[in-house]
């Protein structure tokens, strides 16, 4: 499958909020920290859903399954995807354990997937063990029929809701839900308003991002109620993905490789970034709050490239273990006119 730019800049810039704007302003202190405002929460309930729609879309769009998938065929997508993600993400946990910053219980819980179910989770690795229960619903939500995903996305989603009221369940995790299953529906459909570059459609996303930030300026309580911040979030989701689009329209080679650097580094980074964080505080702790933010930006930005390198030498290990592996029920190439 042919990679998207638009989705390699949505992650990147998702990435950059989250991992060097977000959880680097944790550090310069609680008055600094941004999600402690509302602006910052929304934002970064908007990059998290962001992040995860591009997940379930792009898994939409290579991986099927059928009534008559074997149990073999569902084995193999969980295979792949456990290869892809949990070494990294066992390595992870086992890191910010040992330094302090998880506890064991935590970690353990994250480990199995149930971060999202407890009122004690690992914190920033609580969205990777929230990925793994998704991709475990990932077979009965996504089949060839459109309705069959809406109807069961629909039950899913509502099922978990109802939980809600008997057991903790995190509102994140409904909310991303819904932002993972919206990308396995919406995988069966042309997305022409975001393919689209002509003048008219640059004035719809300038227009779509001026909305927001209107929204964010005009708004302050919406994020304790789920059903108004799955709206607030929708927004932000549809804003950045226009801010990608527009950014998409920079032919400039730097630019090119820059974007496709740090959306391959990502999932790496974002796992190990608070790791890097310590490791680098531990080596010099500035005294002034601007030294500090130089001195954590130039960590991050060698955590960033240690990343890439590290997801480099990753995918050269499961290449050769995919090899072994059986071909997974992909979708039919259809050729689509444009």
């Amino acid at each position: 499958m042919q990679r998207d730019f638009r989705f390699d800049i949505a992650r990147s810039i998702c990435l950059f909020y989250i991992v060097a704007i977000l959880h680097l302003s944790q550090y310069l202190g609680q008055s600094f920290y941004l999600y402690n405002t509302f602006i910052g929460r929304l934002i970064t309930f908007s990059c998290l859903g962001l992040f995860t729609f591009i997940s379930g879309y792009l898994i939409g769009k290579k991986y099927t399954f059928t009534p008559t998938s074997s149990s073999k065929d569902i084995l193999r997508f969980y295979k792949k995807r456990f290869i892809r993600i949990y070494p990294m993400f066992f390595l992870a946990t086992i890191l910010l354990c040992l330094i302090g910053f998880n506890s064991l219980l935590s970690s353990a819980l994250g480990l199995i997937g149930m971060a999202s179910f407890v009122t004690e989770q690992p914190k920033t690795l609580w969205y990777v063990s929230m990925l793994i229960l998704f991709y475990l619903l990932t077979p009965l939500v996504n089949r060839k029929s459109t309705l069959w995903k809406i109807l069961m996305s629909t039950s899913i989603i509502v099922l978990f809701c109802t939980l809600k009221l008997f057991i903790p369940v995190d509102p994140r995790f409904i909310f991303n839900l819904f932002f993972y299953c919206l990308g396995l529906v919406l995988s069966d459909v042309n997305l022409s308003y975001f393919n689209r570059t002509d003048h008219s459609n640059t004035i719809l996303h300038i227009a779509v991002i001026v909305g927001f930030i209107a929204f964010l300026l005009l708004t302050n309580r919406f994020y304790q109620n789920t059903p108004a911040l799955l709206f607030a979030g929708a927004i932000g989701v549809m804003a950045l993905f226009s801010l990608s689009n527009l950014l998409s329209n920079i032919h400039n080679q730097a630019f090119s490789f820059f974007i496709s650097f740090v959306s391959y580094a990502s999932m790496v980074c974002y796992m190990f970034h608070r790791f890097y964080y310590w490791a680098g505080l531990e080596v010099f702790s500035p005294g002034t709050t601007v030294t500090k933010v130089i001195y954590m930006i130039t960590v991050f930005t060698i955590g960033l490239v240690v990343s890439f390198f590290i997801q480099k030498r990753y995918d050269h290990i499961i290449q050769k273990v995919n090899s072994t592996n059986l071909e997974l029920p992909h979708r039919p190439i259809v050729k689509k006119r444009l």
